[in-house]
């Protein structure tokens, strides 16, 4: 199985204006809808190609 860096240099965009990000959340903003908000405000697309979440004792991370 390929790890997570590896896999996005494998992607190639389908379109010539189209990017490939990689988001991270910390803390209380993992609970905040903000690829919904993103999508909505700019009026773009967004794929989600891979997502992983971490609990800890103190804290919840995504990426």
């Amino acid at each position: 199985m390929m790890n997570f860096e590896t896999s996005l240099t494998e992607l190639e965009p389908l379109e010539k204006d189209a990017y490939i990000v990689r988001l991270v959340f910390a803390g209380s903003t993992t609970t905040e809808p903000i690829v919904s908000s993103l999508s909505t405000a700019y009026d773009i697309k967004i794929n989600i190609l891979e997502a992983n979440i971490k609990n800890t004792k103190m804290e919840q991370s995504a990426f």
